[in-house]
Order: structure tokens, then sequence, then C-alpha cells
């Protein structure tokens, strides 16, 4: 991740700081910040103590809004909700989201799923 780019994630996320639920995420929150404004490689796999990835929860359409789309996460052996790591690669980047860094969310909207927020 470039400097602008964390720059833009740093940010992003004070801005959500004035928006949190609970404590618990503020202390989550909290050292989110702390790990983006100390490790440059945050988003890199390869980095030994963890690393920053995004994620997603389908809604499936029905009334009740009480059913969601799950995957199964075979090295864990979990069901957890859709995401992974951010890669930027040539002509990947779509739809004009702000600082993704070619992300899921340019990749789900370049294939046509929208979202309501």
């Amino acid at each position: 991740m470039n400097k602008a780019d964390r720059t833009l994630l740093l940010r992003l996320l004070r801005a959500h700081a004035e928006r949190v639920a609970d404590e618990h995420e503020e202390t989550m929150l909290t050292n989110m910040v702390s790990f983006v404004e100390s490790e440059p490689r945050c988003a890199e796999r390869t980095l030994a103590v963890g690393h920053l990835t995004g994620s997603a929860w389908v809604v499936v359409v029905d009334p009740s809004r009480t059913r969601v789309l799950l995957t199964h996460h075979r090295k864990l052996n979990l069901w957890l909700q859709l995401g992974g790591a951010c890669r930027r690669r040539s002509g990947y980047r779509r739809g004009g989201d702000e600082g993704s860094g070619g992300g899921k969310w340019s990749h789900a909207t370049a294939h046509g799923f929208t979202g309501h927020f």
C-alpha cells in the first residue's frame, strides 16, 4: 500500500470513529488505526503479524432479511462473510471507488453487483 492509500485509509477509519456502535467496535477501530499507522505494509499478505482484508455481507433478498451468504474457509474450517486481501491488478480497477486499490468493491460493481446501505 502506497503512502497516499494509507493516508486515505487512515482518514476514512478516523471518520468512521464518529459512528462506532459500541465500546468493542471502538477498541477494534483504535487497534486498526494503530496498526495502519505503524506498519507501512499493512495490506500485504506476506506480513508475518497479519494484514488488512476487506469483506462484505451479502443479505439474501427476502422480506425477513434473516439470511446471509457465507463461504466456507477451508484452512480455518469456518463459515465466514465474503472477502479477502486486496491486490492491485492491471486493469482491475473500475467504477471510480475512491482509494480501493482495485479491491473487492470495484470488482463487485464491475460484475453488476450493487448494494443498499
